[in-house]
């Protein structure tokens, strides 16, 4: 599937015009620090792929779901936080929610993994 996808990628940039604007930046304005950053930024989202792959093999799909919703309850909260806004009572709830689901959810599936090993 990824071949496939490169190629309409490379087809659409080339289509929109965006492969002669890569062409332009890396014969012109390509530095050797934004090739280190890119270089890094390249190595960091390899290794988040890594860990996000192991992470779903031992999880499974659906805590890897309930751990995105409560990453995204959080987020919100580290923003509330952060830029000091406000959120409406419904967005209490619904935050609220989430975070006592996504604890209810660990401590069922903890509970489940002890009498696993129990029966074992």
């Amino acid at each position: 599937m990824a071949p496939l996808a490169f190629i309409q990628c490379i087809f659409y940039a080339y289509l929109s015009g965006e492969l002669e604007s890569v062409r332009h930046f890396s014969a012109h304005e390509m530095t050797l620090i934004r090739l280190g950053a890119l270089f890094v930024n390249g190595v960091l989202a390899f290794g988040l792929n890594v860990v996000s792959f192991t992470a779903c093999s031992r999880v499974g799909a659906v805590g890897m779901s309930v751990a995105g919703n409560v990453k995204q309850a959080l987020t919100i909260l580290s923003a509330v936080a952060i830029f000091d806004l406000t959120i409406t009572k419904t967005n209490a709830v619904g935050i609220s929610l989430t975070l006592v689901g996504g604890a209810w959810y660990a401590m069922v599936e903890l509970r489940e993994k002890r009498l696993r090993r129990r029966r074992r």
